[in-house]
Order: structure tokens, then sequence, then C-alpha cells
């Protein structure tokens, strides 16, 4: 087993400062994010969903290539995964990105299904994503296979793919050297959540990289009737509804080797206190 660290959690610090962060605390690679900042996201200051002092995207990637493996040799880091934030139906974005992760060397890259009752989908219909998703899919795995690559969808709430089972149907149709699927069972204690096992045994072959982090559901207060409600949020990887020692059980289990990546986003003061947290926590239960 591998760790990765997730470089959205460091948004205040470049490239060399991330790599120099991660190798400090005993991390073996990065999910080097990949997004292009819009004017909206610059004008929140640098944050998590903000701006990024390593502000790599799919239109300077390849001039940043010289920069990202300079810091990833000089500390020994790999790079398991591009978190890229294209979309499936981004074909342009997508074929720009295939041609130049060759250059970097890196074979497998996140996409992200359409979002479901987000702002972007207010009146979503399942099916017609869905069959546009497939459409999209075709045309990626095609990308990979010419280029050598493998596109993974992440189970991530309010996504057309939030569980395994959904995630699967999108790339089941595939060769699993060229599409796969990020498991996020911390994502899953929002939506989508199914036995562990049973996840695990439907991705087979298709899970290719699974995030850490761990979720909790909070009371926001109550109706006049007194049904109380929920809502979700992040939560430190010790303190959610997640059991990650059974998760990683089942992993093991399951004959997972691949890596484990920390996107713990409660890691907001002390980063290198709460990181250094993370990865001892998450050896511990491993082992």
């Amino acid at each position: 087993m591998k760790m990765s660290l997730f470089t959205a959690l460091l948004p205040e610090l470049d490239m060399e400062g991330i790599a120099e962060t991660a190798s400090s605390l005993g991390f073996d690679g990065l999910e080097l994010r990949v997004c292009d900042l819009t004017k909206e996201m610059k004008a929140k200051g640098v944050s998590f969903w903000g701006e990024h002092k390593n502000d790599i995207g799919v239109k300077n990637f390849a001039e940043k290539i010289p920069e990202i493996r300079k810091a990833c040799d000089k500390y020994a880091l790999e790079i398991p995964v591009l978190a890229t934030y294209c979309m499936t139906f981004e074909r342009e974005l997508i074929a720009e990105l295939a041609v130049n992760m060759e250059l970097l060397g890196v074979r497998v890259f996140r996409v992200r299904p359409p979002w479901f009752l987000r702002p972007e989908t207010l009146d979503p219909d399942f099916k017609e994503l869905s069959r546009q998703t497939a459409k999209d899919m075709e045309f990626i795995v095609r990308l990979c296979e010419k280029h050598n690559l493998r596109a993974c969808v992440e189970t991530h709430m309010n996504s057309i793919a939030p569980s395994a089972a959904l995630a699967l149907k999108l790339v089941e149709r595939f060769d699993p050297k060229y599409a796969g699927v990020i498991y996020d069972p911390g994502n899953t204690m929002q939506e989508g959540s199914e036995n562990l096992r049973l996840s695990l045994q439907m991705l087979g072959s298709y899970l290719a990289h699974v995030h850490v982090k761990n979720t909790r559901w909070n009371e926001e207060g109550k109706r006049q009737d007194g049904t109380v409600i929920y809502k979700p949020g992040m939560a430190k990887l010790n303190e959610g509804f997640l059991d990650l020692k059974q998760a990683f059980d089942e992993l093991k289990l399951a004959g997972y080797n691949g890596w484990l990546s920390v996107e713990d986003f409660t890691v907001k003061d002390n980063k290198k206190e709460c990181l250094k947290f993370d990865i001892d926590y998450i050896k511990r239960l491993w082992n």
C-alpha cells in the first residue's frame, strides 16, 4: 500500500512547497489537482475551492510539466492519478489533456460525470444524462486506448455516479486497462452507501484508486412538527461515520494493493500536524 496526498489540501503552497511538505510527512506520492481556475474561483481568495498558488489546469498543463517533474524528482514522489475537474462531456479538454499526460508519464486520470440536482442541472433527467455520458465515455476510452491511459470516474455525491454500482455502470462495457473507478467510501457516507464488501466485489478489476476521508451527519435544527433536520459535513478521519478500519480490512480482503489518497478537508489549521495525524492513523489501521 502506498499513500498519496491530494494537492488541493494545500492551496497556499506552490508545487515545490507541496512536494516538500508531502515528503516530510512520509507520503509516497501526490494526487495532482488539475483545474483551470475561473475568475469566480480566484475572487474567493486562497481556499480549497478558490484560488490555488499551485495553479495547474488543462490549458497550462504542458508548460507546467517541467516544474511538476522537477519537484517530484527532488522529493522522490510519484503521481498515481491526475485529479482533473474535467466533466465527461468536455471532450476537447480531455483530448488536450491526453496528449500532455503522455509527456508527464502519468496513466490514470479522473473524469467527472454530470451533476444531479445541482445548479448545473436544475431539472435533471437521469436516463438522458446516462445516455449522453455513455457516449462521452466511449469517446474518452478511445482516447485512452490511443494514448495508453486510464480514465476513472469517482463515487461522488450529487453526481449520477454516487455509488460503486452506478460508477460501475459507466465503465463496465470497457476494458479495465483503460477505464476504472476511484472509490471514495467517505463520499458514500453522504450518498451512495452500499455494503463495503459488496461494493468491492462489484468493482473487481475496475477498482483503480481509493480516497480516504470521513463524513458525519450533523443536526441542523428542527421543523415546526419536531422533525430533526440533519446535513452532512466533513469529519476528521477518526470521528466520522465511516469505519475506516473496516474499510481497510475489506480492501485487503479484496486484494487491493493500490494507493490510498488522503482527501481530508478538515485540515484547515495546523495542516502539517493534522496531515501527520492522518498518515499515522491510516498506517496504524492498515497494519
